[in-house]
């Protein structure tokens, strides 16, 4: 009896154990169930989510439809939108427009939309910025300018200044999320330790943004062809590379009439719009300079040859309009200037000009060469002496400021001198303009062996960048392209 008791007392634990255990497991199914059902519903793809973006893209898709009727009812004979009346139609469907004349930034139903001068319309995404947004954003600073300006208020000019000055050196010097067709290196401040390449915002004209590589780029990271490459200035450097190539010379024989053949000639020229359109003073007339047998027109030619850049530089997700091998002159004051608040410019002058002093009436030649001038103040006599060809210091060397690291390279001479400018100079035949580490605007001949390259990526007009998100700005991203 007793060996019995203990046998049932046996089972009678064992079956409160296999309870016990049967509960715990079910309520750790339970839990496990329970979380991925919470997951399947409210997780980053969950069905909450996907439901919200479901209702968010269809009240996008709506109000953009919205929006492009508006645009189409305003239009001209011509095609063209007539800015008043779209204001008005679009605040009459309880859009909120900003921008007095094309390009507008519109909001309907939470969601906005930049329309273009010719009424292309485009949704940005939250916290991103395009070239239109830009505008009507610059624009709306200008009216308060000019406002400040006709009023006579000093406080407001003052600040609306600055609020400009702000806008461009908190933008310019941001890494944007741009991949090349290859893989692109740079130099770092280690010498012949190159990184991989990042892409900062470097200027915004009235149709494009455009990006510059970081710092000098390695001579392999250059692009080459059967006919065009570039040569290696020093066989223990990675990055110095100059033009001192009879392949290259060769091939661009004529500089500026080689330029003509060019798939986008057009942009090209505008460019360097002032070398390319020269208004002769005497007559009024705009004269071209040729360049004919420049060997600093060849090697710009070569740094202006977008077919030739493209192959390396050019990304395969079409973010990119073409690429070129430097920023021209042009280029980088108009840059400068909106990050520094100065008026420093570049102006064309023709081979054998020349200017009659007029206290002794004798004619002095101005230039020997077709190329440009530069100076501090774009808006002083144009033969005067305030043009030259070089200045030293011009550039400001504070590499504390992300925006002043556009223009110099941070890594002194170590690694190269300077980056190669692709604008001809009017000093020398052989000579184009570089910008050197230590703030100089100079110029030098086409093989010096000191310089480096920069290529700049000109970006479509209806590209995004969009703030990147935390873990993308940790690695020094700050804005993805879209």
């Amino acid at each position: 009896m007793k060996t019995q008791r203990i046998i049932e007392n046996t089972k009678k634990n064992n079956n409160r154990g296999i309870t016990l255990i049967a509960l715990v497991v079910t309520v750790i199914v339970l839990l496990i169930l329970a979380t991925v059902s919470i997951q399947m519903l409210t997780g980053e793809n969950g069905i909450v989510r996907r439901a919200k973006d479901a209702k968010d893209n269809t009240e996008k898709a709506t109000a953009g439809e919205q929006i492009k009727l508006e645009v189409l009812g305003s239009m001209d004979i011509y095609g063209t939108p007539n800015a008043n009346k779209l204001k008005t139609a679009l605040t009459s469907i309880g859009a909120t427009v900003k921008g007095s004349t094309l390009p507008f930034l519109a909001t309907l139903d939470g969601h906005d939309f930049t329309i273009s001068e010719d009424g292309t319309t485009y949704e940005i995404s939250k916290n991103a910025i395009n070239i239109a947004k830009m505008k009507v954003e610059v624009a709306e600073i200008d009216a308060k300018i000019k406002k400040a300006e006709d009023e006579e208020d000093e406080t407001t000019l003052t600040n609306a200044q600055a609020e400009k000055l702000r806008y461009y050196q908190e933008l310019y010097g941001k890494v944007v999320d741009y991949e090349p067709k290859a893989t692109i290196q740079t130099s770092t401040a280690t010498a012949n330790t190159p990184k991989k390449a990042q892409w900062k915002i470097f200027y915004a004209d009235e149709s494009h943004i455009y990006l510059i590589v970081d710092s000098y780029v390695t001579y392999d990271s250059l692009p080459s062809s059967e006919t065009v490459s570039f040569a290696k200035s020093d066989a223990n450097n990675l990055y110095k590379a100059n033009f001192n190539n009879s392949g290259l010379l060769t091939y661009y024989a004529g500089g500026t009439t080689k330029i003509n053949t060019f798939s986008k000639a057009n942009i090209v020229k505008a460019l360097n719009k002032d070398f390319f359109y020269w208004k002769n003073p005497s007559t009024n007339l705009e004269e071209g300079l040729t360049g004919t047998n420049y060997n600093s027109m060849k090697a710009v030619a070569a740094m202006l040859d977008t077919d030739f850049w493209d192959t390396k530089y050019k990304d395969n997700s079409e973010y990119a309009y073409y690429t070129i091998g430097g920023p021209t002159i042009e280029m980088l004051f108009a840059s400068y200037n909106q990050t520094h608040n100065t008026n420093y410019g570049a102006k064309a002058y023709k081979s054998g000009e020349k200017v009659i002093n007029l206290d002794t009436g004798t004619e002095n030649i101005i230039s020997s060469w077709d190329g440009y001038k530069i100076s501090r103040n774009s808006n002083s006599v144009r033969t005067g002496s305030d043009w030259v060809y070089n200045i030293w210091p011009m550039l400001n060397r504070n590499l504390t400021e992300t925006y002043d690291k556009l223009y110099i390279s941070e890594n002194s001479e170590l690694n190269a001198f300077a980056f190669w400018i692709a604008s001809p100079i009017a000093r020398d035949k052989n000579k184009i303009v570089e910008a050197c580490y230590n703030g100089d605007v100079n110029n030098y001949a086409y093989n010096f062996v000191q310089i480096a390259f920069r290529p700049i990526i000109c970006l479509k007009s209806n590209v995004q960048l969009v703030e990147a998100s935390g873990a993308k700005k940790s690695q020094g991203i700050d804005f993805e392209l879209k």
